[in-house]
């Protein structure tokens, strides 16, 4: 079932600001993933944020924070009281913050374009060890002198073989 269609397809955005607060409080907004022609929409919408216009550019934004949206939750009012279900763009313009919206737009964007195996890699810790390092590689004896040369790769450490052997048969 392709996932713009899928009714459990669902991704959730909590916004940076509310992330250390305990679970119960944090505003959570729940959006369905979208199709192709809504993702051109969407980008319509935001293109048009930056127009000349302010009503236009406010009403685009709303626009585009509440496309594709399906619920909130532990979003609280200017009242205290809670805010159910999809809210009205009205209902967002009294609670968030330009910053917040702006957050949202830019996280929903980052949700729809960005494949399932790059978002489980971002949200991996890093492959990196915190083993220690390689030890160093082992010098080379020079057969003639027997003095220790360090090789620096293997086409430094093949040519000093070769040196060796060539300074131990003598001159040619």
């Amino acid at each position: 079932m392709p996932i713009a269609t899928n009714p459990k397809a669902r991704f959730e955005i909590v916004l940076e600001n509310d992330k250390g607060r305990p679970a119960a409080e944090q505003a959570v907004f729940v959006y369905r993933h979208l199709t192709m022609a809504e993702e051109a929409e969407l980008m319509r919408l935001y293109m048009s944020i930056n127009a000349a216009d302010d009503k236009a550019a406010t009403d685009a934004t709303f626009a585009a924070v509440r496309f594709g949206l399906l619920e909130c939750r532990n979003l609280i009012d200017l009242e205290g009281q809670p805010v159910k279900g999809k809210p009205e763009a009205a209902v967002f313009q009294n609670i968030l913050c330009t910053s917040e919206v702006m957050e949202l737009i830019t996280k929903i964007m980052n949700e729809i374009h960005l494949p399932e195996s790059v978002k489980k890699k971002s949200d991996s810790p890093s492959a990196s060890s915190t083993g220690r390092s390689a030890r160093t590689a082992r010098a080379l004896k020079n057969a003639r002198t027997r003095r220790t040369k360090r090789a620096q790769s293997k086409t430094t450490a093949g040519s000093a073989a070769v040196e060796g052997a060539t300074a131990a048969a003598g001159p040619g």
